[in-house]
């Protein structure tokens, strides 16, 4: 789940698919997203393949992490792996509004 980023283009086997797993929600060879708010492009990039329930003011780390969640629970009696890669670690930085004045409360008393 999440960012991927193994080989350059499609061609180059560059999904999750093509290296074994059998679910890909997010992944592509694109590395970073143009926006981490829905709905993740500004029209450079196309957006991560295969998030479902997105909708406008979806932050991409959180959705992220609900679909993971919602595998984690169809797959739980049985055994599996699961990889969750948030692309929150690539520009462009962006930040919830209300995690951004908690933090930002914070730095200022210090």
């Amino acid at each position: 789940v999440g960012k991927w980023h193994l080989g350059n283009t499609i061609k180059e086997r560059g999904t999750p698919r093509d290296h074994g797993f059998d679910v890909n929600i997010g992944g592509s060879h694109w590395g970073a997203v143009d926006t981490h708010f829905y709905p993740f492009t500004n029209g450079e990039k196309s957006p991560p393949p295969n998030l479902t329930g997105a909708s406008k003011g979806d932050y991409l780390t959180n959705h992220l992490t609900k679909e993971t969640i919602s595998l984690i629970r169809r797959f739980r009696s049985d055994p599996f792996f699961i990889v969750l890669s948030h692309y929150a670690v690539h520009t462009p930085i962006e930040s919830q509004q209300h995690l951004f004045k908690k933090f930002d409360e914070k730095r200022k008393k210090n």
